[in-house]
């Protein structure tokens, strides 16, 4: 009878515990896409100077360190963003949740176009903030904010958009392109079928160019994977041009675009595999003078692409 009684015990309390887990799940569920939508909405408030929509959004409490260092009270903030005298647009990706009991910590990235007369100019910054739950609302509490910047370590990409080079002369965001990638890279990528390990090798030829890449790995269950990639300015049109080549592509070889995105390279393309046509996205985040992060993103063209695997690269002596 006891043995009877303590498994009808222990069976509702893992009833119970399991049903608990589930709810929490759930709601935390809802606060993640609640709290993205926020993130989304408030660096919108921002560009747009909406001292309303802040005032909603933020606790009454709430302090934010700035990209400049300097520490802000909510009143001095809202004064700040109502007689900013820039024109911009904010754009957020890379949103992250993460929860410590009834505190919430939402980390993202800004893509600001700024407007000019000369033009517009595209900078970027990390942020990380804190959010509370105040009468069942979610209040931003604390913001810190800071400008990516590939210069910290070495001269590398600048953030604004730099202006074109006259025709025939070799761009200067390709010049530092070629700078930052040469050299041999060990490589480390993850993704949802595995870990895979390999080498990169990128070769500028006089002057920078072409830019060559060839790229050597072996997945976890022994497959080899090779490709090769050159890339280089094209004077006449004014542009950077790139032709990527896999076993796996239906046509051998196909063309790429590349970009400077503030301190990110990014390189973007399309591509037939079996009949099926592929549209892929690489980011390079410049992390240190040896190291970078490459990300690839991948789908349907014309759809949003998904992120399927990360590489960690550590340039090799």
């Amino acid at each position: 009878m006891i043995k009877l009684l303590l498994t009808a015990i222990v069976a509702s309390a893992l009833l119970t515990t399991s049903y608990a887990g589930g709810e929490l799940a759930r709601h935390r569920s809802a606060d993640t896409a609640e709290l993205t939508r926020l993130a989304i909405d408030a660096g919108r408030a921002y560009a747009r100077r909406d001292v309303a929509a802040l005032e909603r959004l933020t606790a009454e409490d709430y302090v934010q360190t700035d990209v400049r260092g300097g520490v802000l009270s909510r009143t001095q903030w809202l004064e700040f963003v109502k007689n900013r005298k820039s024109d911009l647009t904010v754009e957020t990706d890379d949103i992250q949740v993460r929860y410590y009991s009834d505190v919430a910590v939402v980390m993202g990235r800004w893509k600001y176009t700024s407007k000019g007369s000369s033009g517009d100019s595209v900078s970027y910054s990390r942020w990380t903030s804190v959010w509370t739950r105040t009468t069942g609302d979610w209040k931003r509490s604390l913001f810190q904010n800071t400008y990516v910047n590939a210069d910290a370590d070495r001269q590398l990409i600048s953030s604004p958009v730099l202006p074109r080079s006259a025709p025939g002369e070799v761009d200067a965001d390709f010049r530092k392109v070629v700078s930052t990638l040469s050299g041999t890279w060990s490589i480390r990528e993850t993704s949802d079928h595995g870990e895979t390990t390999g080498k990169e090798l990128w070769q500028g030829g006089t002057g920078g160019m072409p830019l060559t890449e060839e790229f050597h790995a072996i997945t976890a269950s022994g497959e080899k994977l090779n490709d090769h990639a050159t890339i280089w300015w094209d004077g006449k049109a004014n542009k950077v041009r790139g032709i990527w080549c896999a076993d796996f592509n239906d046509q051998g070889c196909t063309p790429f675009e590349m970009a400077v995105r503030g301190s990110d390279i990014e390189m973007t393309g399309e591509y037939d595999s079996k009949g099926k046509s592929t549209a892929w996205k690489e980011i390079f985040q410049v992390t240190s003078a040896s190291t970078f992060t490459q990300t690839l993103y991948m789908g349907t063209p014309g759809e949003e692409l998904k992120k399927v695997s990360t590489i960690i690269a550590e340039r090799k002596p």
